[in-house]
């Protein structure tokens, strides 16, 4: 924030012009959010994982994610630039016309399609631009580029992304109901859409948080020999348990004890791992990527140097000699530096709107 609001100044100064910069911070401290969970005001959503006091003190960062309110406050201020913390995607399109009287179960579903900009749109491409224009009761989509169209599947699609009901929108106070909305092709590149029917809801915010999973350090390899691929588990496993010997022997036992290694096989399950129900039954060739984290950086080194050794000297079932791993590059470690897990999964009810975020707004004077 900090960082953008120092590029807004530079750039009025340079050109001269005096701006109203509003600032709403979203970032909140494990201290507060803290009294909230002492209070019973957090509630998880699931999956989520266990979030206690000490996980709460553990966190790098907490953020709370705004609705429309802080944007609208911000507006008021009469700003002409507004930079804002984290807000649900769709809060900033709804916030200016729930200001001006529009319904909310429309702007909200207005604005969970402007977002997408011409993902709404056919065929997919680079990022492109979206007009929505609001009427009574619904709104009509167009594509901006010549070469694109809204279609009544492009439009609608949106409504599959990264939500667990396509049926309801969750937003900050408001339950989005889109069971009985329609979509009429108007003309061969406009949509119209009807409105969904907004629903009052106590109003909580989310919270997204990280806590410092450690360093991670990564190599990888491909393998094409058939007799590694036939026993590829338990070839894995005993090179596993050999960089364990070898750090046991090198550094101690702790070094490796405190790691967390993750071996992926692209080919076959890289993506699902063991959630993966389509195994292929045969396999020509597997990309392996093994990656170490450690709380500790020189462990996560060491760890990845015993792994990586003991890959590099592998040897294959039918083979009495090494190297039958393909290596396709030549630097043979990648340092990923210091990694974070998302730690949090709750919303927390709140007392006002703006309770959890910070608005300033100060005169960028040339």
């Amino acid at each position: 924030m900090n960082y953008f609001a120092g590029l807004v100044r530079e750039i009025a100064k340079s050109q001269n012009q005096a701006v109203k910069l509003a600032l709403i911070y979203s970032e909140v401290t494990p201290e507060a959010i803290l009294d909230k969970l002492k209070a019973g005001r957090l509630e998880p959503l699931a999956p989520a994982p266990t979030y206690d006091e000490a996980e709460i003190l553990r966190s790098s960062r907490i953020v709370a994610v705004m609705g429309v309110e802080p944007i609208q406050r911000a507006i008021e201020s009469g700003a002409d630039i507004i930079l804002a913390g984290r807000a649900t995607d769709p809060a900033i399109f709804a916030a200016l016309p729930m200001m001006r009287g529009v319904d909310p179960g429309l702007a909200w579903h207005a604005g969970k399609v402007a977002e997408y900009g011409a993902s709404a749109a056919e065929p997919r491409g680079p990022v492109d631009l979206l007009r929505v224009e609001l009427e009574s009761t619904s709104f009509v989509v167009r594509a901006l580029a010549d070469n694109r169209r809204c279609t009544p599947a492009s439009v609608s699609a949106v409504q599959l992304y990264e939500v667990g009901n396509p049926h309801l929108m969750i937003e900050p106070g408001w339950t989005i109901d889109l069971r009985e909305i329609t979509y009429q092709q108007v003309t061969d590149d406009l949509v119209r859409v009807t409105s969904g029917k907004g629903v009052p809801q106590p109003y909580t915010n989310k919270l997204e948080g990280v806590t410092a999973a450690g360093f991670q350090k990564m190599f990888t390899c491909a393998i094409r020999d058939s007799t590694i691929l036939e026993c590829l588990d338990s070839w894995l496993a005993d090179l596993e348990e050999s960089a364990r010997d070898r750090c046991r022997t090198l550094v101690g036992a702790d070094a490796f004890a405190q790691c967390k290694v993750t071996t992926r096989v692209y080919g076959r399950d890289g993506v699902l791992g063991e959630r993966e129900r389509r195994r292929p039954q045969t396999i020509s060739e597997v990309a392996l990527i093994i990656d170490v984290i450690s709380p500790n950086a020189d462990d996560a080194a060491d760890v990845i140097e015993a792994m990586h050794y003991v890959y590099m000297h592998s040897k294959s079932p039918a083979w009495s000699i090494n190297g039958t791993l393909a290596f396709p590059f030549a630097q043979r470690i990648f340092d990923l530096g210091e990694v974070y897990e998302f730690n949090v999964h709750h919303v927390v009810h709140v007392d006002s709107p703006d309770e959890l975020f910070r608005l300033h707004v100060e005169d960028v004077t040339v």
